[in-house]
């Protein structure tokens, strides 16, 4: 029988040594981007927050397509940019528009946009020529690799168009907001739901029969498509929590709650002026008891005469600051260390912003709004992710939902758009954030006689598409195995590894939760075939190897540690598991009642934990001298936890926690089980059937012990891959 090998991958930034069959390959390598912008702030964030959400925040050119401004040319605006451009040329020709031209150089012409804050600079930007971008995609292509071409806006729709249309096999194309014209003439379109708002019938009710055909979108998304809640940004985790450390000066003495009011100004589409800020400044009037403080910031679109009332009505209030433009930009200190924030309803961007925080957020004006952006606030309303603003609220009382995640769920097509395209195989390294793509070629021309078949494992969803283009182009030489189910055909792959919770929609409940006409459209459609290995949990790295190693590892933090030890694991909300600030109470309440019964508690919060669960942990419990709370700072203590620990809590959210913690046959209670829904309420309740987990409710004695068979599921399942190895002739090489 052959053997197994997994090879090294090659490295992707030094040719020397590289084998051969990485050589044709090699120029699938995406390194660079260009963004073309249109001069307005909104519409190149999108931009560059998707190139930086990609990791090219450091290799990526900036051009701008720049439109004629002042003057008559403000009656221009419609017309295509080239088009535009033309005429504004023909005109200047023309002696008569002189005092025009006069005229429109005394007008306030608009600031260059600024970055986070800061000025992008001009000599950071290019003119956006079409001609120059091709002929740099077209001679840096052998040795760079394909260029990622991303615009934004209607001013840049020809200029991105015409770069896919010259040099098609060097670049890919993404156009950010429906570019009204066919779809084939870019690589994807990223572009909001409320974008299609034309198509539905509350749509069509407002567009007269005989302009239906005019009016754009006239078709439902196809494949290009990929359809976002809100705007794309440049605010994630990692932006969060450096602004958090940069900002801590300013920020960490503000009383608390601190609620952010963003202020932006009328648009065509969503049109208020001072009785919308006179009832703003009434609202957050009302609402300065509940807070600690109120900080209020303006765009650039804010009429003199909104924020003059502002100012006016709350300008001398102690608890309230309002930004003046002319200290530092305080915009990514206020998403970091606000507690809450109010936004009016004509900016998308500012409203996504502040949601992809997690934390509260209140719309004020959103009855003002028209069109297609009703469309927008029903939709974040109907979700949880927003409220409007009446000033009867409550800034202390904190609610929660799943934080937008519209740039990271974008870039994560077009990570798969790339995998797909012309048999590329783009693989992305997202611990070290590196991206490494290798052609299909690779999979046919590995030695097979001298190294044997490749063990190709995938997981996610994000995967799906690499790991069955592999399976499809290369099947002699590989063995596939996803991990977790595809939602697809499962022969696309040699075996899938998926928990039996996620055939819950087979189930006599599951199909209840299910109306009769979406059935046919929910997967799995079918009983797990024989390609197809059912485990209780989520796969891990967890075995009696791992644990007696971190129990010698971590012996002089945890040998001297008072017992029983209870350790508390606490997750955070996701979309079929909401909680917030009330079972957070709940488990610091419950926590304290067991005290009596431990020697010590040891508690930790993953990245996902929001920071008002963390805060009322950390105020309940964190002055308990038996209570050790893990600040994030010091070394990792997950395995000494699972090593040293007497028994486990752990919050009902993280199936990946819970399946590690019932590996070790130690007691794991969980807590917040009764808020999951879907496929996860099965999940809790097999492993409550099968005695393996039992809920905590704070009457529990923890130095009285039980225990249960450990989950081995990861065993189990390579034990399978080895058994399906076997039938096709092959073996793994240790």
């Amino acid at each position: 029988m052959r053997p197994i090998q997994l090879p090294e991958p090659p490295s992707p930034t030094g040719r020397k040594g590289t084998p051969d069959i990485f050589e044709s390959g090699v120029h699938t390598f995406v390194r660079r981007a260009v963004v073309i912008g249109n001069g307005f702030p909104a519409s190149e964030n999108q931009s560059i927050g998707l190139v930086r959400a990609l990791g090219f925040s450091d290799k990526h050119l900036l051009y701008r397509v720049t439109r004629p401004r002042g003057g008559i040319n403000e009656w221009l605006q419609w017309l295509p940019v080239s088009l535009h451009i033309k005429i504004k040329y023909i005109v200047t020709m023309i002696s008569g528009y002189s005092p025009l031209l006069l005229r429109s150089q005394q007008k306030k012409f608009m600031p260059l946009p600024s970055e986070n804050g800061t000025s992008a600079g001009l000599s950071t930007v290019l003119e956006a020529d079409v001609k120059q971008i091709v002929n740099l995609a077209r001679e840096t292509y052998e040795k760079e690799g394909p260029l990622l071409v991303v615009a934004s806006g209607r001013d840049t729709i020809s200029t991105a168009s015409s770069i896919k249309r010259l040099a098609s096999d060097n670049v890919f194309v993404v156009q950010i907001l429906h570019p009204r014209l066919s779809l084939n003439r870019f690589d994807m379109v990223i572009t909001p739901k409320h974008d299609y708002y034309p198509l539905t019938p509350q749509g069509q009710k407002q567009v007269p029969q005989f302009l239906r055909s005019w009016i754009t979108p006239r078709d439902p998304p196809d494949s290009h498509v990929v359809l976002t809640m809100g705007a794309l940004h440049q605010i994630d985790f990692t932006s969060i929590r450096s602004a958090a450390a940069m900002w801590h000066d300013e920020f960490a003495h503000v009383p608390r709650p601190l609620l952010v009011v963003n202020i932006g100004g009328p648009t065509r589409n969503c049109q208020y002026g001072i009785d919308l800020a006179k009832q703003l400044a009434a609202n957050v009037h009302n609402v300065l008891d509940s807070c600690g403080s109120v900080r209020i910031s303006f765009s650039q679109r804010t009429p003199q005469k909104v924020s003059n009332i502002i100012v006016k009505e709350l300008g001398n209030n102690p608890k309230v600051h309002i930004w003046d433009g002319q200290e530092s930009n305080l915009h990514m200190g206020h998403l970091a260390w606000a507690d809450a924030f109010v936004v009016t309803a004509d900016s998308v961007s500012m409203i996504s912003e502040a949601c992809s925080t997690g934390k509260p957020v209140y719309v004020v004006g959103a009855e003002c709004c028209r069109w297609k952006f009703t469309e927008f606030h029903q939709s974040l309303r109907e979700q949880g992710v927003v409220r409007p603003f009446t000033g009867s609220e409550d800034i202390s009382e904190s609610w929660s939902y799943p934080p937008l995640n519209d740039t990271a769920d974008a870039a994560k097509r077009v990570h798969e758009a790339l995998a797909v395209r012309e048999d590329i195989i783009y693989f992305i390294d997202t611990v070290n954030r590196k991206h490494r793509c290798y052609s299909c070629n690779f999979f046919h021309k590995t030695d097979f006689e001298m190294e044997g078949p490749l063990l190709v494992v995938a997981s996610g969803r994000d995967t799906i598409s690499t790991a069955s283009s592999i399976k499809r182009l290369a099947s002699d030489n590989v063995f596939v195995v996803q991990i977790l189910h595809p939602r697809l055909s499962l022969n696309r792959f040699d075996m899938v590894i998926t928990p039996k919770h996620d055939y819950y929609p087979l189930t006599p409940q599951g199909q209840k939760q299910v109306p009769q006409f979406l059935r046919s459209w929910i997967t799995p459609r079918d009983p797990p075939d024989s390609h197809v290995v059912l485990t209780m949990g989520a796969l891990h790295q967890i075995d009696f190897t791992s644990i007696r190693s971190a129990a010698a590892m971590w012996h002089d933090e945890f040998a001297h540690v008072p017992r029983p030890l209870l350790v508390v694991n606490i997750g955070g909300p996701t979309r079929n598991c909401q909680y917030g600030i009330d079972l957070a109470k709940q488990l610091a309440a419950n926590v304290h009642n067991v005290l009596d019964s431990c020697g010590s508690v040891r508690i930790s919060f993953s990245q996902r934990t929001p920071q008002k669960v963390s805060n009322i942990i950390v105020k309940e419990l964190g002055n308990n001298p038996k209570v050790h709370i893990w600040d994030g700072q010091e070394s990792n203590l997950h395995m000494g936890h699972l090593a040293w620990a007497d028994a486990f809590v752990v919050t009902a959210d993280s199936v990946s926690m819970i399946s590690e913690a019932c590996s070790t046959g130690k007691p794991v209670y969980v807590v917040g089980a009764e808020c999951c829904r879907w496929k996860f309420t099965e999940f809790h309740q097999s492993l409550r059937e099968q005695g393996v987990v039992r809920p905590f409710t704070g009457s529990e004695d923890i130095s009285e012990s039980w225990s249960y068979p450990p989950l081995n599921d990861t065993a189990d399942a390579a034990k399978r891959v080895h058994e399906a190895l076997a039938v096709r002739g092959w073996k793994v090489k240790n």
